[in-house]
């Protein structure tokens, strides 16, 4: 294509100079979006542009697989290839949804569905880096079955961090659990921590749905769902999420086309369980429970002082609300409300400790235990007073 180098940068200057007046008339919570839409598309057209990139991401790939015997990566021919010129290993194959081909080849479409999808979770899970471009044409089969790979003008990396949260994620979606999901969403920058988190539980059931094969038939109805729901938020989408969102809805397609019952949350469940991700996760949420416990438990600690400072004060005839002194009886019934607080506080603490440690847990408990019979005595004297 002659000339595209020059053409597209044209386009971008164009785009940077209506920007302003774009942003300008759109409403407040849509231009945070539109600046940072703006600045990912450059930064990712560019990038394909630049076929030295292109090389040296193919070469860490291909690295990668290098052990692998069900994938293939073309090899680069560096010394003849340049940031306009790219140069590598004549591959042939048979293209990955020429379904007859395969089956007269005696290839199984629905391995290598599974194949595909193994080598994507390689890619995003272990790797780090991955082919964000999985179209049928970039894709295909050799005479040995391995699943070739073409065209790396489309990639993606991740850090050790999102390479973390996207195994959080499947985790999550395997266990259905919406709220961990929306809470990763929102780690990656994908969500506004303000987005309404109800609505976005039925738009990620529907997801998992579809994720099974036995909901919604296309992403682009689920992208719909999502749109309604993210409209009144400001979002982000980094790049490298945008590309692996790109890579789900893309082969999707194509591991429906040679599997039509084809389960991704399935296959992520078996994938992670070859590679002892499950065994992470239940570590990764010991350390999490364990955390909330350590705050659960200086919270509670901390809830009797501060509630007696209270106390105290009301009895001083010092607590003002809205201008009028509290003063007796009330001073009994806030000792009582008091108690009962510290009470559910201890009994709370105590349960989420038990799960961590047995023995805080009994510790917890028969303190638990002395301020439930410290309430029924204060309840006591409060009627008693009546």
């Amino acid at each position: 294509r002659p000339n595209v180098v020059d053409i597209i940068d044209v386009d971008l200057r164009v785009v940077r100079r209506l920007l302003p007046i774009v942003t300008a008339i759109a409403p407040r919570r849509h231009r945070f979006s539109l600046r940072n839409l703006a600045d990912d598309f450059e930064r990712v057209i560019t990038e394909e542009l630049d076929f030295a990139r292109e090389g040296r991401m193919m070469e860490e790939i291909r690295a990668n697989f290098a052990d692998e015997d069900e994938v293939r990566i073309p090899r680069l021919y560096p010394e003849v290839s340049s940031e306009r010129v790219i140069t590598m290993e004549y591959v042939e194959s048979t293209k990955i949804i020429d379904l007859d081909e395969l089956r007269a080849t005696g290839f199984d479409p629905v391995a290598i569905a599974h194949d595909i999808a193994d080598a994507y979770f390689k890619m995003g899970i272990e790797d780090g880096v991955f082919h964000a471009d999985p179209h049928p044409g970039n894709l295909g089969v050799d005479n040995r079955r391995r699943i070739v790979f073409y065209d790396f003008g489309m990639t993606g990396r991740f850090t050790p961090e999102m390479q973390d949260s996207v195994v959080n994620l499947y985790l999550a979606a395997i266990a259905r659990d919406t709220e961990q999901m929306t809470d990763v969403l929102i780690d990656l920058g994908v969500l506004d921590s303000t987005v309404d988190r109800s609505a976005m539980d039925q738009v990620l059931e529907l997801a998992i749905e579809n994720l099974e094969g036995k909901g919604i038939s296309d992403w682009r109805t689920l992208m719909l769902e999502v749109n309604d729901i993210l409209h009144e938020f400001p979002f982000r989408i980094p790049p490298d999420v945008m590309l692996l969102i790109r890579v789900g809805t893309v082969s999707e397609g194509v591991l429906r086309q040679l599997d039509p019952e084809f389960d991704i949350l399935s296959a992520a469940q078996e994938f992670l369980m070859a590679h002892g991700y499950r065994e992470r996760g239940a570590t990764m949420w010991f350390e999490g429970m364990r955390g909330d416990a350590t705050t659960s438990a200086r919270s509670t600690v901390r809830i009797p002082a501060k509630l007696e400072r209270v106390l105290d004060t009301v009895q001083r005839g010092e607590l003002e609300v809205e201008g009028l002194q509290l003063q007796q009886p009330l001073v009994a019934t806030g000792r009582v409300l008091a108690y009962a607080l510290i009470t559910a506080s201890w009994v709370i603490g105590s349960a989420i400790l038990t799960d961590v440690s047995p023995l805080f847990g009994a510790v917890g408990w028969g303190i638990a235990l002395v301020m439930t019979v410290v309430f029924i005595v204060a309840l006591h004297n409060a009627r008693s007073r009546e």
